[in-house]
């Protein structure tokens, strides 16, 4: 088998140029799923928008963009390892693809085919399975969860990966809100326009919490000075973001405890001033809340929501959630919210630039969670800020200074081209790649006072 990284709209190309055909490998809800954001990719891929300038590889629009072609059409059949299901229909929408056993590719004319793994628990097992079939050595084949995003250079296809679905995919889990049915024609056309579109930014507003969570993901409790930040800094920090913005889907307020910054009345009358702004998420444990009545006429604006996590202190967070209701104000509670151990001590994996493109591109924090925005600088992920505070990394690409940039148009150029760079420096000392996907704790176990130290 060839195992190489690539990217969905590289695949397309070579479906539709080389007349080439897919096979699935791994039958049931995953190759629906799999199916599924194929085909969003495409769609967009081949929507009717234009190539911004920046990216120079697509200079000249190729023909197929605008010819929308659905996986299926490429699809020949389903492997699956599973007896049971060999030999039945696997039913698409109103397509059926026969399952057939491994044994089939045998008879598979290997120039002609590409398969794609479809499964993530099983990705491994069916890498070594095929990799023992010597008869598939020109054989390509991915993995859509793993070696599918991968790019070594800006083209369409990024954007759609790293600009329209993240935007497109967090909006529906705004549940809450209610979006303009335009919101899609609104974003493309300012891509179209060389604007700079992001899906989330995140404020640090303050480093000071009422828990010392040992496996806090924002590293609060390591912090060496819990603080309000500086309120002139935020706001210049707010008008200089949204001064080349063109959209941004929502403003989250995090990093410790939100409601405890003595300026968060401040710093939510300018937000709300400013129209590229969708929707703003305030991140909240429950245990306490404003008693300011200004900042609470604040919280009440239809534009905001807290978000509560779950932190198995009901007696509180019920206290809490009984307030904001009496105000008006909305509560998203995430009551069945499962937690897992990510602020545990930065090192350095050693990844090679490949691997980083591949686990950055595959992360899906790294896709849809917000920049964050603290103290005039921007990282493409809030980790970075407490990787540079806490350990040894070093990093000239994870970041950008706004004061390093006398004009808007520089600095904009340099948010776009972060945006759509497919990695992070970073990756490398996160622990979220190194995640087991059934590793889950209790939630918030505490640590003692005045411990700041690494187990």
């Amino acid at each position: 088998m060839i195992y190489n990284s690539t990217n969905i709209q590289e695949i397309f190309e070579g479906l539709v140029n080389k007349k080439k055909h897919v096979i699935l490998f791994g039958a049931g809800r995953c190759a629906s799923e799999c199916i599924k954001k194929i085909n969003e990719y495409i769609w967009y891929l081949c929507d009717s928008w234009k190539t911004p300038d920046y990216i120079t590889g697509d200079v000249c629009e190729k023909d197929y963009l605008y010819a929308y072609a659905p996986i299926e059409e490429f699809i020949d059949c389903i492997i699956d390892n599973d007896e049971e299901k060999q030999g039945k229909d696997f039913l698409y929408h109103e397509q059926t693809f026969q399952i057939k056993p491994p044994d089939y590719l045998k008879e598979v004319d290997t120039d002609h085919y590409i398969i794609i793994i479809t499964t993530e628990k099983y990705e491994n097992e069916i890498r070594h399975q095929l990799s023992h079939m010597d008869y598939l050595e020109n054989m390509p084949c991915y993995s859509y969860n793993r070696n599918m995003h991968y790019y070594d250079n800006y083209s369409r296809g990024l954007i759609v990966d790293r600009v329209i679905i993240p935007y497109m995919e967090k909006m529906k889990t705004f549940l809450y809100w209610k979006f303009p049915e335009n919101e899609y024609e609104v974003i493309k056309r300012l891509i179209e326009q060389g604007e700079y579109v992001c899906n989330g930014a995140a404020f640090q507003i303050t480093t000071i919490c009422n828990l010392r969570c040992k496996y806090c993901a924002d590293y609060v409790p390591k912090m060496k000075k819990n603080r309000n930040m500086d309120v002139t800094q935020i706001l210049r920090d707010i008008d200089t973001f949204f001064s080349v913005t063109g959209r941004c889907l929502y403003v989250q307020l995090s990093t410790a405890e939100a409601v405890l910054c003595v300026n968060l009345g401040i710093i939510l009358k300018k937000l709300l001033q400013m129209e590229q702004v969708r929707f703003i998420e305030i991140i909240t444990n429950g245990l306490s809340y404003p008693k300011d009545e200004e900042v609470v006429k604040l919280l009440a604006n239809p534009k905001v929501m807290l978000v509560m996590s779950d932190y198995n202190m009901q007696e509180k967070t019920d206290e809490s959630r009984k307030f904001y209701k009496e105000k008006g104000i909305r509560v998203n509670y995430l009551a069945k919210q499962r937690w897992k151990i990510e602020g545990t001590k930065p090192y350095d994996s050693k990844m090679s630039h490949a691997d980083l493109i591949d686990c950055y591109m595959s992360c899906k924090q790294a896709k849809f969670c917000p920049l964050e925005i603290a103290e005039g600088r921007l990282t493409a992920c809030g980790r970075i800020q407490r990787f540079v505070e806490l350990s040894d990394f070093e990093s000239n690409h994870d970041y950008l200074d706004f004061a390093d940039y006398s004009t808007k148009k520089e600095l904009k150029e340099a948010l776009i081209r972060l945006n759509l760079d497919p990695y992070m420096d970073g990756c490398a000392w996160c622990a979220v790649p190194r995640q087991k996907p059934s590793e889950f704790i209790e939630p918030a176990e505490q640590l003692p006072y005045g411990v700041k130290g690494w187990d």
